[in-house]
């Protein structure tokens, strides 16, 4: 038990740091940026965070799922594979500037830069997670932690500061998690080629689906909100959804913490159990917490010249309730080899909320609270879909 609660600590403190040293950098650049040198970093943040659903390739599930015969080659494959690949938009963008305004957008560029790096980083913690090795991951993430503030100060000098505050720390992360595993260095001379890449996306095909539709549900808010109401919209917009996807993304310490020890127990029932409980209390616990100290912790560290609504955190403190329990179950149905079945649920769950949405638009005009609210409901109506088929795998374990 003792050994239980030390993992979970060490699992919330390492995604704490991370939470924190991302926030802090947006924190930072909303005070020391103009709104819109601001807003082309987040524009550029939410771009590459779409282009990042399709070039990940789902590679975060097949980890936590521990669904491969040599992970350590599998995770060091993903890495520089997913980097060849991001290289192309990150070419595309440069050369689209330099033809259209004659200038390239850096700061734009440097999001992109920050979503590659985070991605490979964020596969390998879970690659630790899932081998044991907390106090590895934990370790390489205070490393970062300390190099990001202590670089923070450089933000005030200009773009160069920028380049150095944001990416050093990640490439320095980056550099360790190779050095780490320079004994298997040789399986990168085989991966660049291009029917490798093929058969690396045709292999994870169910993952990869799912990771698209799951990172689409995750930020359809952000997708609607620079759709329907423009760049600035999310700019502001921004003084919440930080915060409340810093809550979101403390599932991913719960989950790489129970979803393992969940997957090696014996019947369907167990397996559910193990998850849904943790899970609930948790979904509880955060949309509390997000209730009572999120639209303090906006007014007290964001410097920009709008200001949210509350009631823009109250709905978002529902949707974190309603994500947490939509976690478990969807994670459920993985554990228990049901991987097509969630990302069909996804995907049908992301068509429902894109019709309505185009739908509602020719009838009223849309804010963020109306945007959030629509969330709510495709959260609720996903949450219910799993808890049908959770229901139905459950009869038929019983019945066996």
């Amino acid at each position: 038990m003792k050994n239980k609660i030390n993992i979970y600590l060490v699992s919330f403190t390492s995604t704490i740091l991370r939470l924190v040293q991302n926030a802090g950098i947006i924190i930072l650049m909303s005070h020391v940026l103009s709104f819109e040198l601001f807003s082309n970093y987040i524009y550029g943040f939410t771009v590459f965070g779409i282009i990042s659903l399709f070039v990940d390739a789902g590679s975060y599930n097949k980890v936590l799922s521990s669904k491969c015969v040599d992970l350590k080659k599998y995770i060091l494959e993903s890495i520089v594979i997913r980097t060849v690949i991001y290289i192309i938009p990150i070419l595309f963008f440069i050369i689209y500037f330099v033809v259209d305004t004659g200038k390239i957008n850096w700061l734009f560029l440097i999001a992109g830069c920050v979503v590659l790096l985070s991605s490979i980083t964020e596969t390998y913690y879970v690659f630790l997670k899932v081998r044991g090795e907390f106090y590895l991951e934990l370790g390489l993430v205070v490393i970062q932690f300390l190099l990001i503030f202590l670089f923070l100060f450089l933000l005030k000098v200009g773009l160069v500061g920028y380049f150095i505050a944001i990416l050093l720390p990640r490439f320095l992360i980056v550099f360790i998690v190779f050095f780490i595993n320079i004994n298997n260095i040789k399986y990168i001379n085989v991966v660049i080629r291009v029917k490798r890449i093929l058969k690396y996306y045709q292999e994870q095909w169910d993952f990869n689906i799912d990771s698209i539709s799951s990172g689409f549900n995750l930020n359809v808010d952000q997708y609607l909100i620079t759709f329907y109401l423009g760049k600035d919209a999310l700019t502001v917009y921004q003084t919440a959804s930080k915060i409340y996807s810093s809550f979101i993304s403390l599932a991913s310490a719960v989950g790489a913490v129970i979803i393992p020890r969940a997957m090696i127990l014996n019947g369907v029932s167990n397996k559910f159990r193990a998850i849904m409980l943790p899970f609930v209390i948790f979904s509880m616990v955060f949309s509390i917490a997000h209730f009572i100290l999120a639209p303090s912790i906006s007014n007290l560290l964001f410097n920009l010249p709008i200001k949210l609504n509350e009631s823009v955190f109250i709905i978002l403190s529902i949707v974190i309730f309603v994500r947490y329990l939509s976690a478990a179950a969807g994670s459920s149905l993985m554990i228990i080899g049901l991987q097509k079945i969630r990302a069909t649920i996804n995907i049908l769950v992301n068509i429902i909320t894109v019709i309505v949405a185009v739908l509602l638009g020719f009838f009223i005009q849309y804010d963020i609270n109306k945007i959030i609210l629509l969330v709510l409901f495709s959260q609720i109506l996903m949450l219910l879909i799993y808890i049908a088929f959770i229901m139905k795998v459950r009869n038929e374990s019983i019945h066996k």
